[in-house]
C-alpha cells in the first residue's frame, strides 16, 4: 500500500514539473509530456531498484532484529574479555 501511495507523489510530482515547464518557461505540450514521462520513470525505476536493494533474498530485509541481537550479545562478550585480559 504505501509503494502506491509513494507513485502517486511522484506522479504529482511530475504533475507539478510540467505544470511549471509549461506555465512560466512557455514549451509547447509534446514536450512538457516527454520530459514529464522520462521524470516519472527515472523516480519510479529508482525508487523500485533502492527498495530492491535494501532487501536481501526473499523479500527480507539484511539486517534483521535478531542478527543485530546477537551481535551485541557477541560485541559485548568480546569487550568483556578484553577488559579482564587488561
Amino acid at each position: 500500500m504505501l509503494d502506491v501511495i509513494i507513485l502517486i507523489a511522484m506522479a504529482i510530482t511530475a504533475g507539478a514539473f510540467a505544470a511549471g515547464l509549461t506555465a512560466e518557461a512557455g514549451l509547447p505540450l509534446l514536450p512538457v509530456l516527454i520530459a514529464t514521462a522520462a521524470l516519472f520513470l527515472v523516480m519510479a525505476t529508482s525508487y523500485v531498484m533502492f527498495g530492491r536493494s535494501a532487501r536481501g533474498p526473499g523479500g527480507r530485509t539484511k539486517i534483521s532484529s535478531t542478527s543485530l541481537s546477537s551481535r551485541r550479545s557477541t560485541n559485548s562478550r568480546s569487550t568483556t574479555a578484553r577488559s579482564s585480559a587488561t
